[in-house]
């Protein structure tokens, strides 16, 4: 009994939320990444980063690191990463620390490529999970966002990290 325990703890063994949060993070990315037809050089991070791209038009940096809850530092080395392989545009903003970020014709085409096995791995996950399941959870998601954006920014944390 012991050793099946040890082999699977179950979804409730971790007593920390974050530890749960980031365990689920970890598998789901993983499913998304083994689907067939993923590209092996875009992990799901740079897929959500240039989804957010796409879904913005044109944005600063300031406000993807909002959008997606991603401090500056990890955000400007993603970015960067994206401008070397051509998939975005970046442009100096009125102020020299802001940055407007576009998605490239490369880009778009990434993205498309992407996104077909994407929506497989998302029916996928949502035939598992089940519909009612998916759609409660995207709600506690969000509700999860505003809770914890509120005590950062009583904190006057920076807005991508409240």
């Amino acid at each position: 009994m012991a050793r099946a325990r040890e082999r699977d703890p179950g979804v409730g063994a971790l007593p920390c939320l974050c530890g749960n949060l980031r365990r689920a993070a970890r598998l789901v990315s993983t499913l998304y990444e083994s689907e067939p037809g993923w590209p092996k050089d875009v992990s799901v991070a740079q897929f959500s980063l240039l989804q957010a791209i796409a879904r913005e038009g044109t944005s600063t940096n300031a406000r993807l690191g909002w959008l997606l809850g991603i401090d500056q530092t990890t955000l400007s080395r993603s970015l960067a990463l994206l401008e070397e392989r051509g998939l975005i545009g970046i442009a100096t903003g009125v102020d020299r620390r802001e940055r407007i970020i576009t998605l490239s014709d490369e880009g778009r085409t990434q993205l498309r490529r992407v996104e077909r096995a994407w929506r497989r791995a998302q029916a996928r996950l949502r035939g598992r999970f089940g519909a009612d399941h998916w759609r409660r959870l995207e709600q506690g998601l969000a509700a999860l966002v505003s809770a914890a954006r509120a005590p950062a920014a009583e904190l006057g944390r920076s807005p991508a990290m409240s």
